[in-house]
C-alpha cells in the first residue's frame, strides 16, 4: 500500500521523542553519578511528561507512570532491551529537541527506533561503568571471529555496528547470542587491540583480573573456559585457518596447536 505520511504532531511520535529523552537522561545520570530510586524516577518521569506538553504531547497520551513507561519502552525496542549505552553521560537529546523546534524532523525510513552498537564494559576504579563501543576498529581485523555463546559464527564481523547488533538480536531469537564472544589470538590482540585493550599492550593482567578478557593457552582450554562444544571449536579452528592463523593438527598430541607460541584472548560483547 501507499506509505504512511509523516506527521510531526502524531501523538505516538511525540511520546517516543519524550521516551528517548527520558531514558537518555536516566542512563546518563546513573552511569556517571549514582542509581536513582523509584521515587526519584517517578518524579522525573512526571516532570518530563509536563515538559512534553510544551511541544504538543497531550496529557492522556502514553504511559502515565514510571512502571507503565518501562513496559512501554521495552515493547518499543528489540529484546532483550540493552543495558548499556556508549553515549556520553551528559547526553540528554536536548539538541534534537532544539532542532525539532526549528522545523527539523526525524527520518521516516529507519530500520529501528534506535541506533544499535555492540559494546563491552569494564568497571572504573571509582565504581562507575565504562562502556566501549565496538564500531569497526577491532572486530573486523584479521584473525578475529565473533560467535554466539555456543561458539557459532553468526555475522560478518566487518558489517556496520547497527547491522551487527541487528544480527545479534536475530540470532538471539533461536540461540543465546546476547552477549556474544569476540575471539582473537595473541598476535591479533597485539597487532590490533581489542576493545579497551589498546594495540601493543604488554601487561594484560589487569584486564584478565577483572574479567574484561579471558585467556586460554590451548583450544581445548578455551572451549572449557567459555563452555563451547567440541564441534563448535572445530568450526572455529577452520575459520581461524581460513583467516591465516598457523593452526595445525598433531597426531602425537591428538590435538590442534599453533606452529608459533601464542594464546587466545576473548571478550564478551553486549548489545
Amino acid at each position: 500500500g501507499a506509505p504512511e505520511p509523516y506527521d510531526a504532531s502524531d501523538p505516538d511520535l511525540l511520546m517516543w521523542v519524550v521516551a528517548t529523552l527520558v531514558m537518555a537522561a536516566v542512563n546518563g545520570f546513573e552511569r556517571g553519578v549514582r542509581r536513582l530510586n523509584s521515587e526519584e524516577l517517578e518524579a522525573f518521569y512526571a516532570e518530563m511528561r509536563r515538559f512534553g506538553r510544551y511541544f504538543g504531547l497531550a496529557a492522556d497520551v502514553g504511559p502515565q507512570g514510571w512502571e507503565a513507561f518501562q513496559a512501554y519502552y521495552a515493547e518499543m525496542l528489540n529484546e532483550p532491551v540493552p543495558s548499556f549505552s556508549p553515549a556520553a553521560p551528559g547526553h540528554t537529546g536536548a539538541m534534537q529537541d532544539l532542532a525539532l523546534r526549528l522545523g527539523a524532523r526525524f527520518g521516516e525510513s529507519n530500520l529501528d527506533n534506535a541506533y544499535w552498537a555492540p559494546v563491552s564494559t569494564r568497571k572504573r576504579p571509582d565504581g562507575t561503568t565504562a562502556v566501549f563501543p565496538h564500531f569497526v576498529l577491532d572486530r573486523s581485523k584479521p584473525g578475529t571471529v565473533c560467535v554466539d555463546q555456543g561458539g557459532r559464527r553468526f555475522v560478518n564481523e566487518s558489517t556496520s555496528y547497527h547491522l551487527f547488533s541487528r544480527a545479534m538480536f536475530e540470532a538471539h531469537r533461536s540461540r543465546p547470542t546476547i552477549p556474544c564472544w569476540i575471539i582473537t589470538d595473541a598476535d591479533g590482540l597485539r597487532r590490533y587491540g581489542l576493545g579497551m585493550v589498546r594495540m601493543g599492550t604488554k601487561n594484560l593482567q589487569p584486564f584478565l583480573a577483572d574479567g574484561y578478557l579471558t585467556e586460554a593457552s590451548s583450544i581445548v582450554e578455551l572451549a572449557d573456559k567459555i563452555g563451547m562444544s567440541e564441534r563448535s571449536m572445530y568450526e572455529y579452528i577452520r575459520l581461524m585457518k581460513e583467516f591465516g592463523a598457523p593452526v595445525v593438527y598433531s597426531r602425537s598430541r591428538k590435538s590442534y596447536y599453533y606452529l608459533e607460541d601464542g594464546s587466545f584472548t576473548i571478550r564478551f560483547l553486549s548489545e
